[in-house]
């Protein structure tokens, strides 16, 4: 061989060197742990705990606690708390049932009469449903949902007047501020219907059951009792932690 050039049984030794020592290396590195069955995937017992918001409308036909009839609309915003539970099916889909707390802001309403005279108006929506959330990739949080429930409508008004003045206010006007009596006079309707909504949103795992996402919501409720009638519009976003 001409010298300067690498001998070929040299090259080839080199190369088995390194190829052996490669495969002795791979044999003395332990394998990765593999998952254990049910982490970081949407089966078996699922449990969600969250809070969502948005806008609130309504469409009424009611007498309200005015005792008078009033046909309008209302807008307002509308604070929700929700608890979950229920159970995995294969492929992913969760069947179980919702409870919702949701207490709406003081409303707008277009026509005056409706609260006048008081001095607060409050409604709430209290809803119990059933739902079906759907996870098509069960190790992923991608996922959408349909309810279904009855609803309870709650309207709340109150004002305070005056109960007794005290002789005393008409000698010192100014005492009246500490001496006069008041009482809060307080009306309660309420009327019960039902409630159906869609949801999609997104998941992020925090742990080997845990995760923590946010869900977007458009749900409709109606409720009636007698003459009164109330539609409720209420688009939501809201985060949460599930179990799963």
């Amino acid at each position: 061989m001409e010298a300067g050039h690498p001998s070929v049984v040299a090259l080839a030794a080199a190369l088995a060197v390194f190829a052996a020592a490669r495969v002795a290396h791979a044999a003395a590195t332990p394998p990765a742990p593999a998952a254990k069955p049910g982490e970081r995937t949407h089966d078996g017992f699922y449990l969600r705990a969250g809070a969502s918001g948005g806008p609130t409308w309504l469409d009424y036909d009611a007498p309200m606690t005015t005792g008078v009839q009033h046909e309008g609309s209302a807008e307002g915003g509308s604070g929700n708390l929700e608890l979950s539970l229920g159970g995995t099916l294969p492929f992913g889909l969760v069947l179980g049932g919702t409870w919702f707390i949701r207490p709406l802001n003081e409303l707008d309403y277009d026509q005056p009469e409706v609260t006048r005279g008081w001095d607060s108006t409050q409604s709430s929506l209290h809803e119990v449903a059933a739902f079906a959330r759907y996870y098509p990739f069960p190790r992923y949080g991608l996922h959408a949902e349909a309810l279904a429930g009855v609803v309870k409508h709650e309207l709340r008004s109150e004002k305070r007047v005056l109960r007794s003045l005290p002789p005393s206010c008409i000698i010192v006007p100014l005492s009246c501020a500490f001496e006069a009596e008041y009482e809060t006079i307080t009306a309660t309707e309420s009327s019960w219907g039902y409630a159906f909504g869609l949801g999609a949103g997104y998941e992020l795992w925090i742990g080997k059951q845990w995760s923590f996402g946010f869900t977007a919501r458009v749900q409709a409720a109606h409720t009636w009792k007698d003459e009164r009638s109330y539609w409720f519009f209420l688009p939501t976003l809201g985060i949460g932690f599930t179990y799963h």
